[in-house]
Parts: C-alpha cells; structure tokens; sequence
C-alpha cells in the first residue's frame, strides 16, 4: 500500500510539475469560472473527477486523493465517477 500511495504521490507531482511548466501564465485561484479556467466548487456543487475503469488502479487512487483534498479544502467533495456522460457544465478527466 506504501509503495501505491507513494506512486501516486508521484505522479500528482510530475503533472503538477508538467501543468507549470507547460503553462505560460502563472497558476492562480479564482473565485468564478471564465472562458480561461473551470470552476471545481461553484454555490454548493462539484465538478466530478471522471475516471477510466481500465485504466492503471493508481488513476482511482490518485483521483480518489484529488477529491478528498478538494473537500478538505472546501467543505465539498466531488464525486469520482467512471462515465463521462454524467449531467455537469464541467468535467475533470483523470488518466
């Protein structure tokens, strides 16, 4: 279980890593959603973290982690779901 939860660790890092890197502007928090970004909490609700059942078990892990630290944050925890044709504006794909 050490080893998943630190894979997992891993791989949050190396695309939070890539995601700075690969974006010219710097990252920032705001309090509405526009053309540029999504809201993940917006007036109670969640955008759902949208998984693929066949992909690698670490994806569950790490998006299962996603939402939990969402909700830590917020008070909210987004559900983690398998199918991309579930009733919201936004969606976050993991995988």
């Amino acid at each position: 279980m050490k080893n998943k939860y630190l894979f997992a660790c891993a791989v949050v890092i190396t695309l939070l890593v890539s995601c700075s890197i690969q974006h010219p502007k710097p990252l920032r928090v705001e309090s509405e959603a526009t053309k540029e970004n999504i809201s993940i909490v917006h007036k109670g609700a969640t955008t759902p973290i949208c998984i693929d059942t066949s992909d690698a078990e670490v994806v569950s892990v790490v998006a299962h982690a996603l939402a939990s630290d969402i909700e830590r944050i917020t008070g909210i925890k987004p559900p983690v779901i398998s199918s991309p044709y579930f009733s919201s504006e936004y969606l976050i794909i993991a995988g």
